[in-house]
């Protein structure tokens, strides 16, 4: 069991650390964008890529998914031409989706201007967001594809090689242009160099050029039954991320959604963490399903529910406390606005990261009908808050109503994990963590009144103090098993 456990901890510190550089990179990307553009314009550019994203429902269909769960089990087995026939079927099919909706989506623009953006003259800016939507598969494709493939070295560095590429790109296109062009023709070139590096690499790491594609009816079956519970699913959770954002263009204004904006990614940024290791997960898992190791998911998936909030909380802490300071600093003091959807959202947001694990193992356990109704519980619940609460509270509402969904499919998939491979929960670990995180936080409250209001100052000065106090407290109280944690950390540097 510690081979397979210090197999996932190596190749999630792998992705943990180009995760925090990607994130680095995607804010400073967004504080670009603010120092660039008004409020109306950042909440237009982003109102915009919610709209895009959420037609790449229909794309999507669940095929990225797909890649993820069966390239493994086809490594495993040696089947390689059977990737050949998977991957090659996927990308005709995403191009050819990807072609029709953005078509469609050109055609409507003078509609798209006047029923959602409630403002003119922004043909090109549609045009280019159409475009960009139009190559983004590309990479899509590929990212799943190396990470089915468990090339992880390479996987890892997709992401912060995009921010990298649309960060420089912006900056200089600032130079030139003002406005969204900027931005947009960024993301657009990226797009269109990201698959000319990655994609050689993959046919060359895969071979699958050496041999002739072809998809078996029986893989067709799973494939297809598959895809169709995990488009649900994914639609779930594109819906998820921007049902919020297009709802308050609809209801609201583009300064509504510029402040939310700059809340929502702020708040995000929690998850670089558990993002790396449910990337991990979700491979690992379908190899070890195929192998028939349930005991070795089942206790893997113990300690990640022990240990996962014990270290979420020092990380969401800091931020809820410096929340408007935060905010001020990196955005500019009119976004303080949004210090309180902020604070809602690192609540939210520690839900979704337990979450997004849960989901993982069942993708890769081939069970994509339970993340479907998990999903759908969550969305019902979202898009019903949503409706309810933006029209009287605005972005307040939305950040609530975001919450509730994500805490919703926490309990959900947690509960039908549990059934599933019987693995023990240590509530009192999580009582205890609950009741240090509270105590913490309200001792840094108090502390932030007598310390200067500079970032440079407060943040490392409350950074500290959460640490010494959030460790002393775990240790007093017996949060951590330290001879378990002997064990994974043996584990970990295990060759």
């Amino acid at each position: 069991m510690v081979n397979y456990t210090g197999r996932v901890l190596r190749d999630s510190t792998k992705l943990l650390v180009m995760a925090v550089i990607a994130a680095g990179l995607a804010y400073l990307i967004r504080l670009v964008l603010a120092k660039h553009l008004s409020i109306d314009q950042f909440g237009l550019f982003y109102s915009g890529f919610a709209l895009i994203s959420s037609f790449a429902i229909f794309r999507n269909l669940g095929m990225y998914q797909s890649l993820v769960r069966f390239l493994p089990e086809l490594k495993t087995k040696k089947k390689t031409s059977e990737i050949r026939g998977l991957f090659f079927t996927i990308l005709l099919i995403q191009a050819a989706i990807s072609i029709v909706i953005t078509l469609i989506f050109l055609g409507f623009s003078e509609f798209i201007q006047l029923n959602y953006f409630h403002v003119t003259g922004i043909s090109t800016i549609i045009i280019l967001f159409g475009l960009v939507f139009l190559l983004s598969f590309l990479e899509e494709i590929i990212n799943s594809a190396f990470q089915g493939c468990q090339e992880m070295n390479i996987f890892s560095i997709i992401e912060p090689l995009r921010m990298v590429l649309i960060l420089g790109l912006t900056v200089t296109f600032f130079f030139f242009v003002d406005g969204l062009i900027a931005p947009l023709l960024a993301y657009l070139i990226t797009y269109m160099i990201m698959p000319i590096i990655f994609f050689p690499i993959f046919l060359y790491r895969t071979s699958i050029l050496k041999v002739k594609g072809h998809i078996s009816p029986r893989l067709a079956s799973r494939v297809k039954s598959f895809c169709l519970m995990a488009f649900m699913t994914s639609a779930g959770g594109y819906i998820f991320v921007y049902t919020d954002t297009i709802l308050l263009t609809l209801f609201k204004d583009l300064t509504q959604v510029g402040l939310y904006q700059a809340a929502v990614p702020t708040a995000m940024m929690i998850l670089f963490l558990s993002n790396a290791l449910s990337k991990v997960v979700l491979p690992f898992t379908s190899e070890m399903w195929t192998q028939k190791k349930q005991a070795v998911i089942s206790k893997s998936v113990e300690l990640i529910h022990k240990y996962s909030p014990v270290i979420m909380m020092p990380v969401v802490i800091v931020p809820f406390v410096l929340a408007a300071e935060l905010l001020s600093f990196f955005f500019g003091e009119e976004y303080i606005a949004a210090a309180l959807p902020f604070q809602i959202l690192l609540i939210g947001v520690t839900f979704l990261s337990l979450s997004n694990f849960n989901q993982g193992i069942f993708s890769g356990v081939e069970k994509p009908k339970n993340n479907t109704i998990i999903m759908a519980i969550g969305v019902t619940a979202n898009i019903v808050l949503n409706l309810i609460m933006i029209p009287p509270y605005g972005i307040v509402g939305a950040a609530i109503a975001t919450s509730i969904g994500f805490l919703a499919t926490t309990i959900i998939s947690t509960v039908w994990l549990k059934k599933m491979f019987k693995f023990h929960i240590d509530w009192a670990v999580w009582i205890k963590t609950i009741i240090i995180t509270l105590t913490v936080t309200y001792g840094l409250l108090q502390l932030k009144e007598i310390i200067p209001t500079n970032v440079f100052i407060s943040v490392p000065i409350i950074g500290i103090a959460c640490l010494a106090a959030y460790g002393i407290l775990s240790m007093i109280l017996g949060v951590i098993d330290l001879d378990e944690a002997k064990d994974i950390m043996s584990a970990y540097f295990r060759n």
